[in-house]
């Protein structure tokens, strides 16, 4: 597991101070698949090169696995950093230098035998859907083909945490879509911990098990991805799924915002709300979106403003594990 306690870096120039993060404690549980955003400024750098400890924060611990990276002597820094992957925006390939050459760069500066090597990268260039590329150079590459190498590469010390710094901004969406997948099967198969950072909150919300936002070195709302859009004070939560809208409802009617997490039960939701209040509804609107890859139904709905309506659909949120709410007036 991974884990920030009261994180604080400043930066000092002549002229002034800039605190990059701020008291900011995190926990990354083990498997997730773990998203910070947050805009530029907020802090997402410094946090990512804090985590793989090429920035010495002013006081806070980094724990890895229980272990305080900052305690560490030099040696066993080195050593422990290797259990921590990365991979960039802009690839970093050595454009020299072969796919295969590139992915195995780290083994050859940890000592690893030429046999083990290949071994491995034989293995890594099959995971990432590469084998028909390994003597090819960057060069020769396409985009999403050169993060798969980045990818690749970061894993081929056997990292128990992969950092993921702005991996697809400089890809367009359908490569983004199956660099996704590539990261969401590796998060599967291999029960690698994943941290995403982005300022894309769409990418978040479809891959993410868990979420966090920065604003100016500080954590201002973090949880489950599905916990924060069931939360309907969650400012995050508004901001991964579609609210209301400003379409305006008839005199005596009220608008609602109703949740459902599940294959198939936004069918059985509206439903349930038709059968159980006995109003009829008008869809005003709303669909099924992906939602840390499950199907999560969010419809705004326009009904008769009754105070039997709201109980009935207060118990019927509460029976059914829905969410319901209400628009204000």
């Amino acid at each position: 597991m991974l884990e920030l306690i009261d994180v604080t870096k400043t930066y000092r120039t002549k002229s002034r101070a800039i605190t990059a993060l701020d008291g900011l404690s995190l926990r990354v549980p083990e498997r997730a698949i773990f998203g910070i955003a947050g805009r530029s400024g907020a802090g997402k750098s410094t946090l990512i090169r804090v985590v793989n400890a090429l920035e010495r924060p002013d006081v806070g611990q980094v724990l890895l696995d229980g272990e305080d990276l900052l305690r560490l002597p030099f040696k066993q820094l080195r050593n422990r950093r290797r259990k921590i992957g990365m991979i960039f925006q802009h690839f970093n390939l050595l454009h020299s230098q072969t796919v295969r050459e590139n992915i195995e760069f780290p083994l050859r500066i940890a000592g690893t035998a030429k046999v083990q090597r290949r071994k491995r990268v034989d293995e890594l260039v099959e995971l990432v859907g590469l084998g028909d590329r390994v003597k090819n150079y960057p060069s020769q590459l396409s985009g999403g083909q050169k993060q798969r190498v980045g990818i690749a590469r970061a894993l081929a010390a056997n990292p128990s945490v992969l950092l993921s710094d702005e991996a697809t901004s400089a890809l367009d969406s359908e490569t983004t879509d199956q660099i996704l997948e590539l990261l969401l099967s590796i998060n599967k198969e291999l029960g690698l911990t994943i941290v995403l950072i982005t300022h894309e909150l769409e990418l978040l919300r479809r891959s993410a098990t868990h979420v966090a936002v920065l604003e100016n070195g500080r954590l201002v709302e973090h949880g489950e991805v599905l916990d924060l859009i069931a939360d309907v004070h969650s400012r995050l939560g508004r901001d991964l799924l579609p609210g209301f809208t400003d379409a305006p409802v008839a005199p005596g009617r009220v608008k609602v915002l109703i949740t459902a997490v599940g294959s198939g039960r936004h069918e059985a939701m509206l439903a349930d709300i038709a059968l159980e209040t006995g109003s009829r509804f008008d869809v005003v609107s709303g669909g099924v979106y992906e939602v840390s890859t499950r199907a999560v139904g969010r419809f705004e709905l326009a009904l008769d403003d009754t105070a039997s309506l709201r109980r009935t659909l207060g118990a019927l949120a509460e029976r059914k594990s829905i969410s319901v709410e209400f628009a204000r007036e």
